[in-house]
């Protein structure tokens, strides 16, 4: 799905690279904390992801509470006792004073070119109320232009061909086809899907599930951090299941479903199983072999492109 994503003008796949860029600075923090300065970037990648999509919210919000609790474990760790409570509140306010007012300001840079114009949509809306005028002015249509696009997207529930339920979204049962057309007088077609590698996504979605196991069982700062992607990307969509979504979407989830799937590979590497996990290897090769074709839009006989439809809600 990412390579569908990156040759298609939608925002969901620039999404996927702030959130990831904001993952890997997470994770360097935490790594090596100092005085907060990869944190810092986390804040400005993240209010970059929240200036491209709302859903950069959730990753904002699964993060900061990611590096609040790793922080609080550790204070407790090395100091507990009476003063565990206040150097924790101070540690959760340090982090938080790095990373979402960071946020806030970049998002609120993004619509430099609204608020400093003079004919954008809503732009006069208090001064041409009569409420307000210079900068609280400013303020309350910007307040208002968000309202409007909040109330918008939270009750966008009519029917689309291909919306997908974000409880199907790991089972991958509707992806979206972005395009079909004939190529040329030879009886070639063009076709683009957002279908994924099917062995390694399904085999993803399992591998979720088994980090989940591996984290209760015994519990690593890696399988922890893959599931906090999973939660910012996927979990809050679905508390949102009656909206008008889509599968390609999941292209910000995709890399940690990926990360997951390699944390089993690896247990199983481990477990003396190489065999197993090298004919996986291949046949995950093969298959993105067979669906390059319909991720990059190449001409190909239409019999070729019909036997990509595995399931009829994939065409």
């Amino acid at each position: 799905i990412a390579i569908t994503m990156s040759r298609t003008a939608l925002l969901d796949g620039i999404l996927a690279m702030f959130i990831l860029a904001a993952f890997l600075a997470v994770l360097r923090h935490l790594d090596a904390p100092g005085w907060g300065g990869w944190l810092l970037l986390a804040g400005v990648l993240l209010g970059a992801a929240t200036a491209v999509k709302w859903s950069g919210l959730f990753a904002i919000a699964a993060f900061g509470l990611w590096v609040v609790a790793v922080e609080t474990v550790r204070i407790n760790a090395a100091h507990g006792g009476k003063r565990f409570v206040w150097r924790s509140a101070l540690a959760a306010l340090r982090s938080f004073a790095l990373l979402v007012p960071v946020a806030l300001v970049v998002y609120v840079s993004s619509w430099a070119g609204w608020i400093l114009s003079a004919g954008g949509y809503l732009r006069s809306w208090a001064t041409d109320a009569g409420s307000d005028d210079g900068p609280l002015a400013i303020a309350r249509a910007l307040w208002k232009y968000h309202r409007d696009i909040y109330v918008y997207n939270i009750g966008l529930n009519s029917p689309h061909s291909y919306q997908a339920n974000p409880f199907g979204w790991l089972a991958m049962i509707r992806p979206t086809a972005f395009y079909y057309a004939p190529a040329g007088t030879d009886g070639l077609v063009q076709y683009v899907t957002s279908v994924a590698n099917p062995v390694i996504w399904w085999a993803g979605a399992i591998a979720i599930v088994a980090v989940v196991v591996m984290v209760f069982r015994k519990s690593t700062w890696q399988n922890v951090a893959i599931l906090v992607g999973v939660v910012a990307t996927y979990v809050p969509w679905l508390f949102l299941s009656q909206r008008t979504v889509f599968q390609f979407y999941t292209v910000t989830l995709e890399p940690f479903l990926v990360l997951a799937l390699v944390a089993v590979l690896v247990w199983l590497w481990t477990l003396h199983l190489r065999q197993f996990v090298a004919n996986f290897l291949i046949i995950a090769v093969v298959v993105s072999a067979f669906f390059i074709p319909v991720w990059m839009g190449l001409p190909i006989p239409e019999w070729f492109a019909i036997i990509h439809y595995w399931f009829p809600s994939w065409i």
